[in-house]
């Protein structure tokens, strides 16, 4: 399963599920398609292998692995960070991505002048820096995000985490914990330490599909202990 991005009249990105390995812009209405049209080609974009782009939405810095889906709003109003996201993703509905666009808490005002007529023209540089960005955002690999989350700039979401409904991510997640609120908080963890220590070690989500498939019954099962048995068998005694 592979996904696909499409543009909104504001340049903001969505990544949707698909069953075929393609990339599209969704033509809801002609003056989107008319926005899409206008928009610059893609750069610096990673998709999985097959994947296929049919349109031009603004794809720059954008790395999304094999098989993730969902649907995801990705603001980026800071050149220069990057949205990342793994292998084997579930997003739900209405998850938002926050690459930039904070507004300034440290200068007198809130507001945007340099943005909007009639203010931009009291600056001489009309691309004053009036929104921030705490950096990249970096989702691992078969990680869940609920519904209706946002997720900050500069946050790094680790491998087989979970995201609560509604969460509001300002901090990093650790590797197999379940977090939620607002702001999310680490209420729990998947597994023990040491089965989050073999999952990490064993990395399924890097094999290749031929691979995936003969561990099916397992990777489906509550049994962890004997999906990380089958891939490390332990040492005799």
């Amino acid at each position: 399963m592979a996904g696909y991005l499409r543009a909104s009249p504001d340049r903001a990105p969505f990544l949707n599920g698909t069953r075929g390995p393609a990339v599209w812009v969704r033509k809801a209405t002609a003056k989107l398609r008319r926005a899409a049209e206008r928009l610059d080609p893609a750069r610096e974009v990673t998709l999985p292998p097959g994947t296929r782009l049919d349109a031009r939405p603004d794809l720059r810095q954008y790395d999304i692995g094999r098989f993730s889906w969902g649907h995801v709003t990705v603001s980026n109003r800071s050149p220069g960070a990057r949205f990342s996201m793994g292998q084997f993703c579930s997003l739900a509905y209405g998850c938002h991505v926050l690459l930039g666009g904070e507004h300034r808490a440290d200068f007198v005002s809130t507001y945007r002048f340099p943005a909007y007529e009639p203010f931009r023209e009291v600056f001489s540089d009309p691309g004053l820096e009036t929104s921030t960005s705490k950096g990249d955002v970096l989702i691992g690999n078969d990680v869940w995000i609920g519904h209706q989350s946002l997720i900050m700039s500069g946050v790094e979401v680790g491998d087989g985490a979970v995201v609560g409904a509604g969460s509001v991510v300002r901090r990093s997640v650790p590797p197999y914990a379940i977090v939620a609120g607002n702001p999310a908080r680490v209420l729990g963890f998947r597994f023990p330490p040491e089965q989050i220590e073999a999952l990490l070690r064993i990395r399924w989500w890097d094999w290749p599909v031929e691979q995936i498939m003969e561990h099916l019954p397992l990777l489906a099962s509550h049994d962890v202990q004997a999906f990380i048995d089958a891939c490390e068998p332990p040492a005799p005694a």
